[in-house]
């Protein structure tokens, strides 16, 4: 089961089956058993053209038309469609700007006149053009250097923390893999070797071949990797006054009106601090910065706070502990 508006990743060694799950998805390949289902229906009943055109795919090699700029790769599914010309340029307008690039500096250059990060961003942006329901990825940063694919990978989560698509995100790097996956599947020479959330796998790998995957200490190792978000707890109260503390019981109390004033531990509480801690993290800062900010202040606990309202707290004994 893929999780909607989530990223599932597969990895594995080299001919172990994750392009081909791929192709498998949107009928590239045809199965020989089983069955794959698109929103309930299986694939079987539903037209191959029409369930292509409802998932988007990127892969490493990009595959820009050579002979077409970028307005008229981006606009090849949405002309097929039969959109008309002011919806299609608005689109694409929207889409050039989404992966963070200046339309009027690219719209009219050609695959050739681009660099490779940016031929990267267009080929997302492309297979966005028509909204699909489903994004797959076939390695699409594989053939990027090291700085600009950080780069496109935190471009990618920004993109995907405002549309929620459901993307199926294939990569043979486990960095990769665990930076950008909600939950992740682990092949093995065409067998599953484990499918669960990102942080449950690097917790509690099943076998020595995940282990192995992994590498050693790989909870230390991938803790900036993760974001603060995939570790949050509602182990905390939102109060207004030191008054309201009386009358609760909390590890942790955040002080909220309108905008977040600060906090305080059970521990600040039974000492009688009165001032406010201050600190906080945002839910897409990893979880290291969030334990950095703890070691510098003796804390257990730290607010996460996401467009200026807290959704939870980061627990220093949960993050290793769980």
């Amino acid at each position: 089961m893929i999780d909607d508006g989530k990223i599932t990743v597969l990895i594995g060694p080299s001919g172990c089956g994750k392009t081909t799950t791929l192709k498998l998805i949107n009928r590239l390949i045809e199965r020989t058993s089983g069955d794959i289902q698109f929103d309930g229906i299986s694939i079987d009943k539903i037209d191959k053209i029409q369930l292509r055109r409802s998932i988007g795919y990127v892969i490493q090699e990009i595959g820009l038309f050579p002979h077409y700029n970028v307005f008229e790769n981006i606009s090849v599914v949405p002309k097929l469609l039969g959109w008309d010309k002011k919806k299609i340029k608005n689109r694409v307008k929207e889409l050039i700007e989404l992966v963070n690039l200046e339309y009027d500096e690219v719209v009219d250059k050609y695959p050739l006149e681009l660099s490779g990060g940016q031929r990267q961003r267009i080929g997302v942006a492309r297979a966005l053009a028509a909204d699909p329901k489903i994004l797959l990825m076939d390695e699409p940063f594989g053939a990027i250097d090291p700085i600009n694919r950080e780069i496109l990978q935190d471009v990618f989560l920004t993109i995907q923390e405002r549309l929620k698509k459901t993307i199926v995100f294939v990569t043979h790097d486990i960095r990769e893999a665990i930076k950008l996956g909600d939950k992740i599947a682990i092949f093995n020479k065409g067998t599953l070797e484990q499918y669960d959330g990102t942080l449950s796998i690097i917790k509690k790998p099943k076998n020595d071949f995940v282990k192995n995957l992994l590498g050693k200490n790989a909870e230390l190792n991938f803790l900036e990797f993760v974001k603060a978000e995939k570790l949050l707890k509602n182990n905390f109260i939102i109060v207004k006054s030191f008054e309201e503390i009386k009358k609760l019981k909390s590890k942790c109390y955040v002080f909220f009106d309108k905008k977040y004033e600060g906090f305080l531990t059970l521990n600040d509480v039974k000492n009688k601090r009165k001032n406010l801690r201050k600190e906080y993290i945002n839910f897409d800062n990893s979880v290291l910065e969030g334990i950095n900010i703890m070691f510098k202040n003796n804390i257990h606990y730290l607010p996460i706070l996401k467009k200026g309202e807290v959704i939870g707290v980061l627990e220093y004994n949960s993050i290793l502990g769980e």
